[in-house]
């Protein structure tokens, strides 16, 4: 089975995308998503739901990320960094960043024929980008799914 990146046509647009230093990874990975995953944008690439901004469009590395999907290593890493983003918005726009990103961390078990992805980086909280293969379905890869607040509307510990 040859295996081919889902959306190739896309990042085929632009120049060493994904980079040559991305490479299959087997490991636990955390992603941002709604409640039972049930959201059809829980695993589609930021690009692909909403247009990045102009002033972006020269930016290659940058459209490549948006054309692949954010992952954290760890749990700890992917609900500090949802509060950092969630707590820099006034109340529209949390309910909005709910909206869009989600209310919960999906864990995942990633394997090395699921695609391919840049290392963690431990100086950006473990965030990884991932590229997946075409036959690949991660929403069948969850293995839990975890409340990101407290039904009292409060930050899970």
């Amino acid at each position: 089975m040859e295996k081919r990146l889902k959306y190739k046509s896309l990042l085929e647009q632009f120049p060493d995308c994904p980079p040559n230093d991305y490479s299959e990874i087997g490991l636990e990975a955390f992603r941002w998503v709604h409640d039972m995953a049930k959201h059809d944008n829980d695993f589609k690439p930021n690009h692909l739901i909403k247009s990045p901004p102009e002033r972006k469009f020269d930016d290659s590395d940058y459209m490549c990320k948006g054309n692949g999907l954010s992952f954290h290593d760890k749990f700890s890493s992917s609900l500090f960094i949802y509060k950092y983003w969630y707590n820099k918005g006034n109340l529209k726009r949390k309910k909005i960043f709910i909206e869009d990103k989600g209310d919960c961390i999906a864990a995942l078990n990633l394997n090395l024929t699921d695609g391919i992805a840049s290392l963690p980086d431990k100086d950006n909280y473990g965030h990884f980008t991932f590229h997946e293969y075409d036959s690949v379905d991660l929403k069948s890869k969850i293995i839990d799914i975890l409340p990101i607040f407290a039904a009292d509307g409060k930050f899970i510990n």
